[in-house]
């Protein structure tokens, strides 16, 4: 499921071996595949054999042809060819064929059966966290000692029930900084309602709502330049020009998007 830590799982992983020494002479290369159509995906296979720097021919146009042609000219390179592919969130089983040209891969799906057939290793990762883990979790984030004294009331039970217990809607709600019951309550009324305007697929509760309590939990000035700021595509930009955008300062600008990343709205490296 959506959700329940894949793409955060393998991110870690990946930082954790690389501060180790991992990585260093072949690299890793990661590609978000997401919910695309075969002519996307080429596109996306046409920009892997661009970014290392292989030398492209015209006449290599199907998807299959660039498949075969990425094997060949990564056996052909024996630095190339143990470079760490990681395919992240693949939607579609049929894809799974045109991403075998990687010697070395790990891939994110929501398909089991998939990685089986491969005789791939396969790590299964739980789709919604245990009560006690969701408490753990809540109580991580929690801002205060009264607000973790809370988490043994009902309500807090009945918001894990509501969501779940699926962890990007936990740590939303953990990063909201409630405090009374009544907060609670009414965070509860809203992921529990059914009958959402915009529903999201995949997800039995309004995550939309979950989200826009996040949102709504910012200052009025400080959502304006979310909204702002929400209109680009997942893509890392630069805090220089998200700073730009704003017309602030990047001394001014930073501590806005720690916070914004604090609420789960987006992810803010402060290596980058």
């Amino acid at each position: 499921m959506a959700g329940s830590g894949k793409t955060t799982t393998v991110c870690q992983s990946v930082r954790q071996a690389t501060k180790k020494g991992s990585f260093k002479s072949n690299g890793c290369y990661w590609m978000k595949i997401g919910n695309i159509s075969n002519t996307e995906l080429c596109q996306k296979l046409k920009r892997i054999g661009i970014d290392l720097n292989m030398e492209w021919k015209e006449n290599i146009q199907s998807i299959g042809e660039i498949r075969a042609y990425l094997c060949s000219s990564l056996e052909a390179n024996s630095k190339l060819s143990d470079t760490l592919f990681i395919f992240d969130d693949i939607w579609e089983k049929d894809h799974y064929k045109y991403l075998s040209f990687a010697k070395k891969s790990i891939c994110t799906s929501r398909f089991e059966d998939r990685a089986k057939e491969r005789g791939d290793g396969l790590i299964r990762l739980p789709k919604k966290l245990e009560y006690k883990e969701a408490i753990e979790l809540l109580a991580l984030l929690a801002v205060n000692d009264n607000a973790r004294t809370l988490l043994k009331s009902s309500v807090v039970e009945k918001v894990i029930d509501s969501c779940q217990g699926l962890p990007l809607a936990i740590a939303i709600i953990g990063r909201l900084g409630l405090e009374t019951e009544k907060e609670w309550n009414r965070a509860k009324g809203i992921i529990a309602k059914k009958s959402a305007d915009i529903e999201l697929a995949h997800y039995g509760f309004n995550l939309y709502g979950t989200l826009q309590l996040s949102v709504d939990s910012l200052e009025n000035e400080n959502k304006q330049l979310f909204e702002q700021l929400a209109v680009f595509k997942r893509v890392s930009i630069p805090i220089q020009s998200v700073a730009s955008l704003w017309n602030y300062d990047v001394i001014e600008a930073r501590p806005l998007v720690k916070k914004m990343h604090n609420k789960s709205l987006l992810t803010y490296d402060e290596e980058k």
